[in-house]
């Protein structure tokens, strides 16, 4: 009796089972919001956000943008959804990287909008071209689904571009060597320590480069083709040769004329993964020969050195630079 007691039961459960529905399963929030709100914008900057907070919204949660206005006029933000040609890294860009054609090979280009939210967890990602888009506020619209169903959410959170910098702030010293008696009238190299200016100027061109141009007191640019122009390592530890930045142009700067020393990098961010903050870049002039009388001469100085900071020294926004250190005691 007992095993047929058992199987009876066993139909029993069956014929419940077929007969009803499982219920939906999930849940999804009315209070699915931003954390980063308002988001804030710096024109020029590429910017992302976090992903959507759930409030315990089941996982995954998709969500799909449906309009963005500007939040004074109420009018369609059309500068947000305007698309327009960008540089995405199918690789990351590499020290071994020895060639244009290699590094070319890292990025592709797509067209894309100056506002994007990504379907997967609704983070929000703002492009460098916000450059082209009004100082204000912006709010927009989603729909938001998950297993549990779909909810739309107007006015889920604000975007305020502020005024924003694509010129980064550069920060350096310098050094300066001098031939001296000391107190046994013996001559020495002697050195002093001081601080320089660093002015950065952008203009648009068909080739991102950055070229240096180092003056004196006077504004004079120092020909680095004539007073031995040199990239310098003398702490491994702390300093770089610029052109360990820009492998592709084999060591050594793509063009060195009278005023500037020029390198080229293809595409921004710029400098890449393998360039450390806190750190410097360090560069020096060391004549020989006539050259050297002649600096010695006008300066005082027998050589001297240049150290500009790794940090603060990323370059976001495509153009030619041309970075002007002054060192106004020469």
């Amino acid at each position: 009796m007992k095993i047929y007691k058992n199987k009876y039961v066993m139909i029993a459960l069956l014929a419940g089972s077929m007969g009803c529905s499982d219920p939906k399963e999930g849940f999804i929030s009315d209070n699915i919001t931003y954390t980063q709100n308002p988001l804030i914008v710096q024109q020029g900057k590429v910017t992302y956000s976090n992903s959507v907070q759930g409030d315990g919204s089941t996982l995954p949660v998709k969500v799909k943008l449906l309009e963005v206005r500007n939040k004074a006029t109420g009018e369609v933000a059309r500068e947000l959804l305007q698309e327009y040609e960008t540089a995405i890294f199918k690789s990351q860009i590499s020290q071994l990287d020895t060639t244009l054609e290699l590094v070319s090979s890292r990025v592709t280009t797509e067209m894309f909008p100056v506002f994007k939210v990504n379907e997967m967890g609704g983070q929000l990602q703002l492009s460098a071209q916000t450059l082209n888009v009004p100082l204000g506020e912006y709010t927009f619209d989603v729909e938001v689904s998950n297993d549990a169903g779909t909810k739309v959410i107007k006015d889920i959170c604000t975007i305020r571009v502020v005024e924003g910098d694509i010129i980064p702030f550069l920060s350096g010293n310098a050094i300066g060597y001098k031939r001296e008696k000391n107190e046994d009238g013996i001559y020495v190299i002697n050195q002093y320590n001081y601080n320089v200016a660093i002015d950065v100027e952008r203009s648009d061109a068909g080739t991102n480069s950055i070229q240096f141009k180092f003056v004196n007191g006077a504004g004079e640019a120092i020909d680095p083709s004539k007073y031995g122009f040199a990239e310098r390592v003398l702490n491994t530890g702390q300093d770089y040769k610029f052109s360990t930045a820009t492998p592709w142009l084999k060591g050594k700067p793509e063009q060195i004329t009278s005023e500037m020393v020029s390198y080229s990098f293809p595409v921004v961010p710029f400098p890449y993964s393998w360039i450390s903050e806190g750190k410097v870049f360090r560069f020096g002039y060391f004549p020989t020969g006539n050259a050297y009388t002649e600096f010695n001469e006008a300066t005082g100085f027998t050589s001297f050195e240049v150290r500009i900071n790794t940090s603060g020294f990323n370059f976001t926004y495509d153009g030619a630079y041309l970075i002007t250190v002054n060192c106004d005691f020469l």
